[in-house]
């Protein structure tokens, strides 16, 4: 099948699966009891447009789809490069849609490389065809109880929403008893072209637009699938989600190290911390703070738990960074990617294991794809011993 032919049926596909569904992906399924009804009229005003958003932008990618770049060109790489250090030409779309074309078709050669090309068997075509905008995402509303960390409600945000905005949102729910806080994404992949925030940080958007395609790829594969299931809480298992995201995440990073060694090696990636003995460590801060919530959540002790939080958040950011609050709520997104050092969850370790013993990537997303429980990778692992 061409790619272009193939690229416009899915857009098409996609548009279609929208309008049936209203446009609606979120974690929660509004019911008629109180705190659903508050909650869902305290964010109707910031709520995201799905199906009005996939309308705007149909028109705009299926006049792409004959848009050509410059197989194998080092002029290509330049581009790229140029717009992601802040050239005069980053506001054209033109050279936007370029760029964005351009590093499409680099990770698709890529996936071609390594043999994944679809989640079917037999057919060598790239499907779904790598496509995203750079464009902020939309923002996420996490919700979690006050007594545990647990992603008890995710809603999607509208993109133009101020920090003042998110403060006041976030209290208003929190009015309800529970843990909110509005977060800023780095990609998502529930739209069709997926979202990957515009940043100057070339190796990070390669590994986004990476992660959040394998995100589309598994939806057809038994571990995806039940992650969507669990999305619309047609049949919850946040095991299904961390699996996910953690397989996504670990396996989105390799590709996108393995493109930009490609396309990108002459050109330095950023550099990010500082190095030697006196570095603050990050990774072991929240980690330490992470497990201290736990401990004070275990006993009952909420509101010191709460206090805790916010005194680590002005100690970490006392280093450089910039939490803007940290609570329940954000150990609950965070820790679902097990990777990450707001998770204390040892599935991460787990998939990296099962990485490592696999000859290839290929052979680990055949793997873990197939994955139905956190239990069958634990099994699997143990056949292995």
């Amino acid at each position: 099948m061409k790619p272009a032919l193939c690229l416009r049926l899915w857009l098409i596909s996609i548009l279609l699966i929208l309008v049936l569904v209203g446009g609606c992906s979120t974690r929660s399924t509004y019911t008629a009891d109180s705190f659903n009804s508050q909650l869902a009229a305290l964010v109707k005003p910031y709520t995201f447009n799905y199906a009005a958003w996939e309308f705007k932008s149909l028109s705009h990618e299926l006049s792409l789809t004959r848009l050509k770049v410059n197989k194998n060109a080092a002029s290509d790489a330049a581009a790229v490069v140029s717009y992601f250090s802040g050239g005069a030409d980053r506001d054209n779309q033109a050279v936007k849609d370029r760029v964005e074309k351009i590093l499409a078709y680099q990770i698709s050669q890529v996936l071609a490389d390594l043999g994944i090309y679809n989640p079917f068997i037999g057919f060598h075509f790239t499907f779904p065809p790598v496509n995203f905008r750079l464009e902020n995402p939309p923002n996420i509303l996490i919700i979690s109880p006050r007594d545990k960390i647990e992603r008890m409600r995710d809603l999607t945000l509208k993109q133009a929403i101020s920090p003042d905005e998110m403060a006041e949102l976030e209290s208003e729910i929190e009015q309800l008893n529970v843990s909110a806080l509005v977060i800023p994404i780095g990609g998502l992949g529930a739209t069709y072209p997926s979202f990957v925030e515009e940043t100057s940080d070339l190796k990070f958007t390669v590994d986004v637009i990476a992660e959040e395609w394998l995100h589309q790829y598994l939806a057809f594969k038994p571990l995806g699938f039940r992650y969507v299931l669990d999305l619309l809480r047609i049949k919850p298992d946040s095991d299904m989600e961390s699996l996910n995201e953690t397989v996504a995440g670990l396996a989105g990073q390799e590709i996108g190290d393995l493109v930009y060694a490609r396309y990108y090696a002459p050109y330095p990636q950023k550099q990010v911390g500082s190095s030697g003995p006196a570095a603050f460590d990050y990774n072991t801060a929240m980690r330490e703070t992470r497990l201290t919530v736990d401990s004070f959540l275990a006993a009952g002790q909420v509101e010191q738990a709460e206090s805790y939080m916010k005194q680590r958040c002005q100690f970490i950011n006392s280093h450089g960074y910039h939490i803007r609050k940290l609570n329940q709520a954000y150990f609950a997104f965070y820790g679902s990617y097990t990777y990450s050092a707001a998770s204390v969850d040892p599935l991460g370790n787990q998939v990296r294991t099962l990485r490592m013993q696999s000859s290839s990537l290929k052979i680990f997303l055949q793997t873990a794809s197939g994955l139905s429980s956190r239990q069958e990778l634990a099994k699997l692992l143990a056949g292995r011993d």
